[in-house]
């Protein structure tokens, strides 16, 4: 049998939020103005604009709060039917807080190179494989998709006078499951007394786990950008940026296979000889747990001593995902006596449409008048930060048996860096330290779901299933160069 699992979603913490103190802080994008390591994910051509070796560590919290949904029916007591006797299902929205670690750093090569990397570490798991039932309310931006280790590392570099282009691969894991195993039981019908049930007939079952292998394998969803600064060839534009980069699609491959020989011993039934009955079931899952959507970014930003500001345009290709539910795609079960592989059907249909959409950021920063303390300390550079953006729902349309709950998200944010020289003399300097806030907010709106009938999934007591809430973000880096 196989079962097919698709999965959601964007991607991770990095790409919802950003990487980096001063782009949480400043509309979670730039691609034509980032110059340090968070350049490996936003636009790898900016990484030829890193002048020194530096690193930078950051810790995140983004604490989702979404409309809790109404008790639901369901068959709560587990009798195969959904009444107006079963308890109401409490359905608690499967979303967590997204809790992690941002590592970012590069350094230049030869001058007119860079090289770099962005790493996020998810505090409580660095993978989170796991399957929704469609008819149960389901946020699929804000759900375990956001427990995912990320990794992006790459190479930019100036080709020709101000136009820079970099490369880059966003690391995402990939899994195989196989497990070999035999079941062996024995019936015997003779002798049978008064009294006796099926149990009684049935004895010792033995179950041979012969071999299970678990691999964890990489995927790349590649990333190419490129830089233009007008300066060289019209010095009245000196600091204006123009970019773009793509990238491309993948997804998280989970493939496991399951071999299963069933024996059955039976003897003392009637006239019939002793027999051994034997049951071969294949059953492979093949799970694309974690889509990542083909992405273009267009940018535009000005850079200066005091300052920059950013603004772009983001289109994002959802139309190939799925959500995480296991579907049945087919089944092969040898056996001499029953013949079952045209009766299954997919007790977890459903038809969802998805679009790609055309989202925007901007912000920027403003470095204030240095104030100088003297010693090795050297001066205090205060920068303030801000920006913001609004990326609406991919989610077109779905049918009745399912519960897809998505909204479009406005959001702003702010940020403070203070920039200074090493008062230790541990690293060559500077040292920076950022702080970030964001305010995501999700429209409201309704996802209308009612039945005059006990339906599996539907309101107890309402007419439809409420949608909207917020996500607030924190966020705080220390970084230097060595």
């Amino acid at each position: 049998m196989w079962l097919l699992l698709a999965s959601s979603a964007q991607a991770t913490v990095p790409d919802l939020y950003g990487t980096g103190g001063w782009s949480m802080g400043a509309g979670t994008g730039g691609a034509s103005i980032v110059v340090d390591g968070a350049a490996a994910r936003l636009n790898p051509a900016g990484l030829n604009g890193i002048d020194e070796p530096e690193i930078a560590l950051g810790f995140s919290a983004a604490l989702p709060s979404l409309l809790p949904v109404p008790d639901l029916w369901w068959d709560t007591d587990r009798d195969g039917v959904v009444t107006s006797a079963d308890p109401p299902l409490a359905w608690e929205l499967p979303v967590e807080d997204a809790i992690g670690l941002h590592l970012n750093g590069g350094r230049d090569v030869g001058g007119r190179f860079g090289i770099g990397f962005s790493v996020y570490v998810p505090a409580n798991r660095l993978l989170q494989f796991a399957a929704v039932e469609p008819e149960l309310p389901t946020w699929f931006q804000y759900g375990h998709r956001q427990e995912r280790f990320a990794l992006a590392v790459g190479l930019g570099g100036e080709v020709l006078p101000g136009f820079s282009v970099g490369a880059s691969v966003d690391v995402i894991a990939a899994a195989r499951v196989t497990l070999y195993a035999t079941l062996d039981a024995t019936i015997d019908a003779g002798g049978v007394t008064t009294g006796d049930t099926v149990s009684d007939l049935v004895g010792e079952v033995v179950l041979d786990v012969h071999d299970i292998t678990f691999e964890v394998v990489p995927d790349y969803a590649p990333i190419i950008g490129a830089v233009w600064d007008l300066g060289p060839i019209v010095p009245a534009l000196e600091g204006l940026r123009l970019a773009g980069t793509w990238r491309g699609s993948a997804g998280l491959l989970i493939a496991a296979d399951l071999d299963v020989q069933a024996n059955v011993a039976a003897s003392g039934i009637g006239d019939l000889d002793p027999f051994v009955f034997a049951a071969l079931l294949d059953l492979g899952v093949s799970v694309q747990d974690h889509y990542v959507p083909g992405q273009a970014v267009f940018s535009i930003g000005y850079a200066r001593p005091g300052g920059r500001v950013y603004a772009e345009g983001r289109w994002t290709a959802w139309e190939r995902m799925q959500l995480n539910v296991a579907r049945i795609d087919g089944l092969d079960l040898t056996s001499p006596l029953v013949d079952i592989d045209d009766k299954v059907v997919d007790g977890s249909a459903y038809s969802a449409l998805f679009a790609s959409v055309l989202g925007g950021r901007a912000g920027g920063e403003l470095l204030l008048p240095p104030i100088p303390v003297g010693g090795r300390a050297d001066s205090l550079t205060f920068i303030v930060r801000g920006g913001g953006g609004f990326e609406p729902s991919p989610l077109v349309d779905q049918s009745a048996s399912s519960a897809i709950l998505d909204a479009d998200r406005v959001f702003g944010t702010a940020g403070l860096g203070l920039r200074h020289g090493d008062p230790f003399a541990l690293v060559q300097g500077p040292v920076h330290h950022d702080l970030a806030f964001q305010y995501h907010h999700l429209a409201r709106g309704a996802l209308e779901r009612s039945s005059d009938v006990p339906t599996a999934g539907y309101p107890v007591d309402a007419d439809s299933l409420p949608i909207g809430g917020h996500v607030i973000v924190l966020m705080a880096e220390v970084g230097f160069a060595y």
